[in-house]
């Protein structure tokens, strides 16, 4: 790792390195490496949580619990670190006061940003075998049922954390399921624009408590 961040960072266009992985995959040596990069360089490190739920993580195989997830941001913080997180809105058997949780418990991490998307089910995953299966076991949004519940979210979420994506689109060759058919920035704006219609912002009832 250090030879292949070195040769990146040496490049004279280079003015940082995004690195993204999986919790329970960072080690102490590699954090000793990053804080070092980062007196030189902007070094962001994001960790994949998905769900912070259990339940959940076990449910889609992720193979990591909450606590790892926990314990990695614990240690990688106070290193000079930009740390971000990722998370996934309608994993199954998850209920919309679920989903609300995430943002309460990512907001007890030490994070700087995050991104959020819904699930969509994508070409040869086991995911996309469940589906073809048993197409209740999961519970996929409206549109416009989406952007209100981000909206919702926003609105619990710890209000000094950069929210770096709501929605992302698989490519139409490999997306089964949902097709909205929209565009990270067309989501971005109504987004806005529902938070100004509900008079709201990120963070109104949020509470360190």
């Amino acid at each position: 790792l250090n030879s292949m961040y070195s040769e990146a960072l040496s490049h004279k266009d280079i003015i940082g390195l995004v690195i993204a992985t999986r919790p329970d995959s960072i080690s102490d040596d590699v954090l000793c490496l990053l804080q070092n990069l980062a007196k030189n360089f902007f070094i962001k490190l994001e960790f994949g949580l998905e769900s912070t739920k259990n339940d959940t993580l076990k449910l889609i195989n992720r193979c990591q619990t909450h606590e790892e997830a926990i314990d990695a941001f614990n240690r990688s913080k106070d290193r000079g670190l930009y740390l971000g997180g990722h998370l996934i809105l309608g994993l199954p058997k998850e209920s919309r006061n679920d989903m609300l949780n995430h943002a309460r418990e990512v907001s007890k991490l030490p994070i700087n940003s995050l991104k959020i998307h819904h699930l969509q089910i994508v070409k040869h995953t086991m995911m996309a075998i469940q589906y073809k299966n048993d197409p209740d076991f999961f519970n996929f949004f409206k549109f416009d049922e989406y952007i209100d519940l981000v909206v919702d979210f926003l609105e619990i979420l710890r209000p000094d954390i950069v929210i770096e994506r709501f929605f992302s689109q698989s490519p139409q060759r490999m997306l089964i399921f949902p097709k909205y058919g929209k565009k990270n920035f067309e989501v971005k704006h109504l987004v806005q624009k529902r938070l100004i219609e509900r008079r709201t912002f990120q963070g109104r009832f949020y509470s360190a408590c």
